[in-house]
């Protein structure tokens, strides 16, 4: 049994990967193990049978319990997580799949814990700097590391107001309560933050002229203010009958607290979202500028209506145009996205796109395509493509201006027409 235990506490265990301690091992049927004075120590056949017995019974347990071998729970903190959203009834979904990975319940227990998760992340830096010899700590002191390390706890807390603002809007809200939550969730809620600056600050306003302008351009092209009454758009739009579609609630829920009686003034919050990465800075107080938002106070108007969950669980149709901006890529079968486009638009409906083609890692696309197979795929699915519409977009996103590093997406812009009937049945 010790063995056995020891074994599984010492593996990592990930969904996608396995990865074990360094070092060699002996094998487990091995007659010999090493004691804890390094000499060898004869194992007995009932010692191995009750080995095999406790192995064979939790893995039948893993699959009582959850359907799934206990193999593939990343960690120990997961499993102690999912057992205990079971137990309190909060989880429908298993904890490591997708839907709950972004659920409400997931959200709301990151931002609440975003303060703890934070300062756990803060931790690591300062173990790292003691660990290192008394001379050279003191010489990171003297450049001012440590102060460094105390200031983006400083920030963090700072953050944390509004993380804690919109945990309890939530709460409120929707009538919950926060749970437990895990570092694993923290950087999702790191990019909400981010992508406060990049939608709602006067910072992010050219990053988003560069995606939102081609977009609203074609907009207006096809549907001028004269006639835009009625004119229905799934996603992004102004002045349209707009339905935008989310599948995190990461995303969604810091929008409405943006839009609830929580905001009242342009430039009412203000949060720090450049110490998120330690790397690629030239200066250090860079890390720590402020990003004050919204330039705008929003509001979601009768014409606004936002649907929160997987966009291919859609059902109503009728729409004069789709956009999808930065959307296709995430895609794990991207002909069900195709396909649930051409089925929502009406006969002679625009689809209109604009995003780079970093498909989902890991095992996650089942397709990655070019960007000529997927214009190829399209055509099959029953659009016709004006080529006369398509051109290159550089653009970032959720970028650091200040920054030493600069990613750079060549995205593809195109329009498409629905024509109908498809030529090929990809049902």
């Amino acid at each position: 049994m010790a063995i056995a235990i020891d074994s599984l506490k010492r593996s990592r265990l990930s969904i996608l990967l396995v990865s074990r301690t360094g070092g060699r091992r002996q094998p487990l049927m091995s007659r010999k193990f090493a004691t804890s004075t390094g000499s060898p120590a004869e194992i007995s056949n009932a010692d191995i049978a009750l080995v095999v017995v406790t192995l064979t019974s939790l893995f039948g347990l893993s699959i009582y319990l959850f359907g799934f071998p206990l193999t593939q729970l990343r960690t120990a903190s997961r499993l102690r997580t999912f057992l205990a959203s079971q137990r309190n009834g909060k989880s429908t979904a298993p904890f490591y799949s997708t839907a709950a990975a972004y659920s409400r319940q997931r959200a709301l227990n990151t931002f609440a814990h975003y303060d703890l998760l934070s300062r756990s992340i803060t931790s690591t830096y300062w173990f790292s700097l003691n660990e290192l010899s008394p001379r050279h700590k003191a010489l990171s002191e003297a450049i001012g590391y440590d102060a460094k390390l105390r200031r983006l706890a400083w920030a963090e807390r700072k953050n944390a107001l509004l993380t804690q603002g919109i945990a309890r809007f939530v709460e409120t809200e929707y009538d919950m309560k926060p749970g437990s939550s895990t570092e694993s969730d923290f950087h999702r809620a790191t990019e909400a933050l981010k992508h406060f600056v990049r939608d709602w600050s006067h910072e992010g306003r050219a990053e988003r002229e560069r995606t939102h302008g081609p977009i609203l351009q074609t907009l207006r092209r096809y549907a001028p203010s004269e006639k835009r009454s009625g004119i229905k758009v799934l996603v992004p739009g102004c002045g349209f009958d707009v339905n935008a579609n989310e599948y995190s609630h990461y995303m969604t829920l810091p929008l409405r607290y943006l839009c609830s009686n929580a905001t009242t003034l342009p430039n009412q919050h203000r949060i720090y979202p450049y110490h998120f990465s330690l790397s690629h800075n030239r200066e250090t107080a860079d890390l720590f500028r402020p990003a004050s938002f919204p330039d705008a106070i929003p509001r979601l108007g009768p014409s606004f209506k936002l649907t929160e969950g997987d966009f291919l669980a859609i059902t109503s149709g009728g729409y004069d145009i789709v956009v999808t901006m930065f959307f296709i890529d995430t895609a794990f079968n991207v002909i069900d996205y195709l396909r649930q486009i051409h089925d929502v638009l009406k006969p002679g409906g625009i689809w209109i796109n604009l995003g780079p083609l970093l498909w989902t890692s890991g095992s996650g696309a089942t397709l990655r395509l070019s960007v000529e197979e997927l214009l190829a795929l399209a055509k099959l699915v029953g659009f016709d493509v004006q080529e006369e519409s398509r051109r290159r977009i550089d653009t970032e996103y959720t970028s650091n201006t200040r920054g030493m590093m600069r990613w750079i997406y060549e995205t593809e812009f195109w329009t498409a027409t629905k024509h109908g009937a498809d030529k090929m049945d990809v049902r």
